[in-house]
């Protein structure tokens, strides 16, 4: 019964996903949001959560938005979700570390600790270093 359930799954799921995919919905890139200074060249554009919470009651809640990574600096545009946002400028920011294969925590100067679920995060580690900002393992 657990096989044909499973088979099932299977069959209707597949079409769905090549078709997120093919339209573009599935992956993480985006547009960038910002406008570029001069001697600034993008990195990465990605699609990300803002974690500022553990816990979120209410779907509407969770902060949506658009990381722009720069040579020059960090920025996340919000898409939806509470109107929050934080540009970082690369001095800004201590260190990035990976937490939990989805997320990445940005620490910085001031103390504070950024937690950003995005897939993969491996991508995004990668443009934090390309950066030249110190990415813990």
């Amino acid at each position: 019964m657990g096989l044909l359930v499973a088979l099932i799954f299977l069959i209707v799921m597949c079409p769905i996903f090549i078709l997120l995919m093919k339209k573009g919905d599935f992956g993480t890139k985006a547009d960038s949001q910002i406008p570029m200074r001069a001697g600034e060249v993008s990195i990465l554009t990605t699609k990300v959560v803002w974690m500022q919470k553990s816990i979120y009651l209410l779907r509407s809640q969770v902060p949506h938005g658009i990381l722009d990574i720069t040579n020059q600096r960090a920025v996340y545009t919000r898409t939806h979700g509470p109107k929050v946002s934080f540009a970082l400028e690369k001095a800004e920011i201590l260190s990035v570390a990976p937490r939990g294969g989805v997320s990445v925590v940005i620490q910085v100067k001031d103390g504070r600790s950024i937690t950003l679920n995005t897939v993969p995060a491996k991508n995004t580690l990668q443009a934090f270093e390309k950066m030249g900002v110190k990415v813990l393992s």
